[in-house]
């Protein structure tokens, strides 16, 4: 039987693999890491999305103009990953640079 740190570990792995793929095809060089602890929005989700922040040279190729550009990766990632896995995962969140950390603070802030 599959302890569930470790499947959640794999899961990790498995997710930041396909986002540095799909990067790398894209000819942008960048690395994924797993942040556990971000905060992306308001709504508590269970099971509680997955948080990858992006870091790259150059973030606003991959942020474009509001976010568009990063919820359409955020779409592909999660697409591939569905056709990739065959368990139920929870929702994966991609940020670039910390990006919708800050643009969520600032919105908190705002209101």
């Amino acid at each position: 039987m599959y302890n569930s740190e470790n499947v959640q570990e794999e899961l990790i792995h498995s997710i930041q693999k396909t986002i540095e793929d799909l990067l790398d095809k894209m000819g942008i060089v960048a690395a994924a890491e797993y942040k556990e602890e971000a905060v992306v929005q308001e709504v508590e989700r269970d099971p509680a999305p997955l948080v990858f922040d992006i870091d790259c040279a150059n973030p606003g190729i991959l942020i474009g103009r509001g976010g568009q550009t990063l919820d359409c990766l955020q779409y592909m990632v999660r697409t591939i990953l569905c056709n990739q896995i065959q368990l139920d995962i929870p929702p994966v969140v991609l940020d670039v640079s910390s990006y919708k950390q800050r643009r969520f603070q600032y919105l908190r802030n705002l209101a």
